[in-house]
């Protein structure tokens, strides 16, 4: 009888499984990467590196379990997931995590790393396309939509060029570089404009506003991959990334106000591409300052993450998640 009931409890569960469990494989595979850039300076971070690799794939294929089977067994849940103005900016996660290891691959197996940032863009160009499709064809959408997770359908384009300059022609990077840089610039006004003149941030998406020093940071390394050196454009994206996560680390005392919500995974990844951009400008530069900003980032990544799987293990054994939410 207690098995039926976990069986039963487990299957009443599922339709709430969402797709912002993702970003938790996203922040695994973003510390993975962090960590094997710095590993170029310091070699014995290689294995750690590797390690961190190993569990985000894992994470990756155990979230990808789940959500196909409630795919399957509830698919109009997906569907309305899909047409959610906040939960449909989290789909392209799927693209970012395959982008991040397609990078992390290139050193690794060639092939594996093609295989991946074809995965990853293909999954980002039809995204693009659909996403974009439906907010230019929207009834529904209000300016309190708005949140800085809109970034994520476009701003993912930004990340194909980083492996694929080695992987196709150099046309198709240029492509979505320009897609990525010119809709964030773009969504980045409106997001900026709906914080200033409307209602803040509901407390659920407040981890979102890390979101917002992503997109300089990706964008200052695939410039560099475009054009192979330092230059005046990218060094004013890294560093437009340092003044916005300045910024947001200097909202510190609204995050730690608010409970715990899946949404706090949106602190990971953004700490790690800075950290990336930042051993970039060290191992451009040989400036001190840089090695100094990706490694304490580095580290207070870990912390992140360690912190952020506890809570989120707690919260499981809790049952405080994957239960029906409230719009």
């Amino acid at each position: 009888m207690q098995r039926a009931s976990l069986t039963e409890t487990g299957a009443l569960r599922l339709p709430h499984f969402t797709i912002s469990f993702f970003s938790i494989v996203l922040g695994f595979s973003g510390l993975a990467l962090a960590v094997l850039k710095l590993s170029e300076i310091w070699a014995f971070l290689h294995t750690p590196a590797l390690v961190l690799t190993g569990i985000a794939l894992f994470l990756l294929a155990l979230m990808a379990f789940f959500y196909i089977l409630k795919a399957v067994r509830y698919p109009e849940e997906i569907k309305k997931e899909f047409f959610h103005p906040v939960k449909m900016n989290f789909f392209p996660l799927w693209a970012k995590i395959f982008l991040i290891h397609s990078v992390i691959f290139l050193g690794i197996s060639r092939e594996a790393s093609f295989v991946f940032w074809l995965l990853g863009a293909g999954i980002q160009t039809l995204f693009i396309f659909v996403i974009l499709s439906l907010w230019i064809r929207h009834t529904r959408f209000e300016i309190h939509h708005m949140n800085p997770a809109w970034f994520m359908p476009v701003v993912g384009a930004m990340m194909i060029p980083i492996t694929g300059m080695e992987h196709a022609p150099k046309e198709i990077s240029w492509f979505f570089f320009a897609v990525g840089v010119f809709l964030w610039l773009s969504l980045f006004t409106i997001v900026l404009y709906r914080m200033i003149f409307h209602a803040p941030l509901p407390e659920k998406l407040l981890p979102t506003l890390f979101i917002l020093f992503a997109p300089p940071a990706i964008g200052f390394i695939a410039y560099f991959k475009l054009t192979g050196g330092v230059s005046d454009a990218g060094t004013l994206l890294y560093f437009f990334a340092l003044f916005l996560l300045a910024l947001v680390l200097f909202q510190v005392g609204l995050f730690a106000k608010i409970p715990f919500f899946l949404s706090w995974w949106a602190y990971s990844f953004p700490l790690a591409a800075v950290s990336v951009a930042s051993t970039l400008m060290y191992r451009l530069t040989q400036k001190p300052f840089y090695l100094g900003v990706a490694a304490t980032l580095a580290g207070l990544l870990v912390l992140v993450i360690l912190f952020l799987s506890a809570k989120t293990l707690k919260a499981i054994t809790q049952k405080k998640i994957c239960r029906e939410e409230k719009e």
